[in-house]
Order: C-alpha cells, then structure tokens, then sequence
C-alpha cells in the first residue's frame, strides 16, 4: 500500500514539473536549416542566409538559446552569435558573407543540450576548386608500367555458372588469376542469354569501403537492362560466402587496409585495388558480346575512386557514374582542406599536412589526378554535410572532367547514395550509351 502511495507521489509530482515547463528542454525537436539558395552554391562576396527554426511547441516557455558553428573546409573556423529563441518567435535568421571559395558547414543545436545537431552546408565558387597538388612528373609513366607489367603477370580467367533467378540472363562467378600471389579479381559477370557478338555496352561496378562479396543481384539487373556487366568486390575475396565469413575479415586480417603500406606507391593497398579494375576492364572489352564502343564504370565512395582510376587509366572508358566518391584530393592538407577518404595523410598544426613521405605517395591515388586523363563523361552525387567525402574533395576531381559532365548537389545529405541518385546516375549512363568508334588500347 506504501509504495503505490510513494508512485502515486511520484507521478503528481512529474506533472506538476511538466506543467511549469520544466525539462522540457531535452523534448525540443530537431532545429530547421534552410539556406536562401535552394542549391547551396554562392559566389565570393554574395550574402548567405540561413534560417534555423525550432518546433514552438517544443520550445521551453522561457525559451532556450541556439548555439551554431560554422566550419571552413572541413576544418573548424568559428561559433557564430549565439540567439535565444522563444515561443513567440521560433525563428531567428544569420546572414554570413561568402568571403573565399570553399566549403561552409553550418551545425546548429540548442545551447548545452546533448541533442544531435542540425546541419546543412554551402559552397563558395565550386567550379574553381581545383585538386591541392598536381599529379607527380612520372604519374602517368608509372601507372603504365603498373599496367603493363601486371598484363604480363596476369594469368587465366575462369568461370562457373551461377543461378541468376531469370531465365533470360546467363550469370557466373568470374575469377582472374593475377599472378604472384596477388588477389584475383573477382566479380559476378552478367549479360542477357539472346546477346549476339558485339552488341552489349559493358558496365562494370566497384564497391565502396567495407569487406563483401560482389553482388550477384546488382550484375543481374544490369543485363536486364541489355548490359553486359561485371560486379567486383573490391579485396578480390571468394563470392557467395556467409556473412560471418566477410565479417571475421574485416575485422582482423583486413581491418583498416586502407592503411596498409600508405607510406609508398609501391605498397600502398591501392595500387593493387587499382590494378583489379584495370584487369576487369580488360576481360570486358575481351568478352564477345561487348559491342566495342561503350565500356562504363558505376561505384559509389570507394567505388567512386576506383572508377576515375579506371577511367584514368583506360581511354576504353566512355562515361562514369560516381556517388560521393572518396579517394579525391587526398593532399588536402596542403591548401587546409579536408581531405577525401581515407585521410591518410596527418595534420599538423594550422591543418597543413604533417607527413612528407605519405603525403607524396597519396599523389599516385588521388581521383582527382586520375580525373585530368579521362575523356569521358561523368555525373557526380556530392552532399554538403559529408565529412567522408567533403566537397572541395568531389569538386577538385569534377573540375578536371573534360567530358560532358553533371553534379547531383545535396546542402544536407552526408555520405550516402539514396535512392533517387541512384536512379539518376543509371539514368545518366543509359543515356551515354552512343554509336561511336571503339577507342583503341
């Protein structure tokens, strides 16, 4: 009986706390951005305005105060005025002018609260962000006796048949033997059963960071939209395998490889990813179906980076679709600015770079170098509050596109391929597939 009394107590009490408005802070909901440019995209010296706004009803009845940050480059730059927002005026208004080209991160949160902060960001001049280093004097002398050295090592490609779940595609899980011990590469290769010699566009498909097996149904999909098509997985790993065997890897012999032998262009993890690409674009172009005319490359984050590689380094390649890719502007640091994953490179003090060696070993990798030797057309996804892939990183490689080329611009998307770009980035493919001349080897 005492204790229902001592609960009975207890409830009448909360309520009465909840009746002065009380801890009601902790309920607020999360705080509106809205820039006045739709897109997030301003000039030096032009006025940004940003609205925040918070739910009236939410709000204590004494109010509570919006603490926003702003950040340069990815790097912190500074708290902007702090202002108290009441019930009766749930919106408050900053106006900040564009005053460098680069990128500006808002974050807006009530002041001493734990709730998760509000972001979106913006973009200075975007179209004259170009990559921090220009590519090394030898970059692309050593990258063909990368390639060509790795033809010659390259061994046989072997296929077994594979249940593709429609009658009308021929599927099979495709090893190629890259010789000295290297890891093959290793895909799930697609094309619809009634393909004639020479009449499929070949598309490839590189995955982002993480530890998987390639993916049979994104192959299979591909041809039933009339492709010839290739899905790698990016360690050249056994398919088809329980989850739990990919898992085990990635967190003992493969966890952080994006690290492995960061400190040379020899070692680094890469340089072998990259060669993978290479070699499966190479059995594509060898396959009989394909038409000889179009050969393109989809990969999203690390996917994205692998595919300007893969453009970089093969002129078959005649468009790419790249969601938030990573690998972009990897010396960063060098112009402070945040660098694309994987961020190899430390900071030092004043956000410069801190290591000379790795630093000009990231030169080699660097999608953005990779970008200026392609002539092929592009879309690019970029979102504004990506700190993965922060946006000087995405637009120092989309400036170097000399093809036709098109941005998909999110202000308050992080890192992450919804579902409407990746129709988008499909619909954009589709529409490069043209009737031209195949470009030689």
């Amino acid at each position: 009986m005492k204790m229902r009394i001592i609960i009975k107590i207890f409830i009448l009490f909360c309520m009465i706390i909840a009746s002065m408005g009380l801890g009601q802070s902790s309920n607020i909901k999360p705080l509106s951005l809205q820039l006045d440019k739709e897109d997030g995209v301003y000039s030096t010296g032009e006025k940004i305005i940003l609205h925040v706004g918070a739910d009236a009803a939410s709000i204590p009845q004494d109010g509570c105060v919006i603490r926003l940050t702003m950040m340069k480059n990815g790097f912190y730059a500074k708290d902007l005025e702090s202002r108290r927002i009441t019930r009766d005026t749930p919106q408050i208004q900053y106006t900040i002018v564009a005053e460098s080209s680069g990128w500006l991160l808002f974050a807006a949160r009530q002041k001493d609260s734990k709730e998760k902060e509000s972001r979106i960001g913006a973009i200075v001049n975007p179209l004259e962000i170009k990559p921090s280093m220009a590519p090394p004097d030898d970059f692309q002398i050593f990258w063909k006796n990368q390639v060509e050295q790795m033809r010659k090592e390259r061994g046989a490609a072997l296929l077994a048949g594979v249940e593709s779940q429609s009658p009308s595609v021929a599927a099979f899980d495709l090893t190629i033997d890259m010789g000295k011990g290297n890891p093959p590469v290793s895909g799930y290769l697609a094309y619809p059963v009634s393909a004639k010699e020479k009449t499929l566009p070949a598309f490839l498909y590189v995955h982002g960071a993480g530890v998987r097996s390639s993916s049979l149904p994104a192959s299979v999909q591909s041809a039933l939209r009339g492709h010839l098509a290739l899905d790698i997985n990016a360690h050249g790993l056994p398919n088809g395998r329980p989850a739990s065997f990919y898992d085990e890897l990635g967190k003992g012999e493969l966890k952080d490889y994006k690290y492995f032998g960061k400190e040379d262009r020899e070692t680094w993890y890469f340089r072998k990813m990259f060669l993978r690409v290479q070699a499966a674009l190479d059995y594509l172009a060898s396959r009989p179906e394909w038409d000889g005319k179009n050969l393109m490359i989809y990969g999203s984050s690390q996917g994205g980076g692998q595919a300007l590689a893969g453009a970089g380094l093969d002129p078959r390649v005649t468009a790419i679709a790249l969601s938030v890719p990573a690998l972009c502007d990897l010396t960063g640091c060098q112009m402070k600015r945040r660098a694309g994953w994987p961020q190899t490179v430390p900071i030092g003090e004043d956000y410069g770079c801190a290591d000379e060696k790795i630093k000009q070993a990231a030169r080699y990798f660097d999608g953005a170098n990779f970008a200026r030797f392609t002539n092929a057309d592009a879309i690019f996804s970029v979102g504004f509050i990506d700190n993965t892939c922060p946006p000087t990183s995405v637009y120092s490689a989309y400036n170097q596109i000399k093809g036709e080329k098109k941005i998909i611009i999110k202000p308050q998307m992080g890192h992450e391929i919804p579902e409407d770009i990746h129709k988008e980035l499909e619909k954009f493919l589709d529409g490069r597939i043209v009737k031209t001349a195949p470009v030689p080897l």
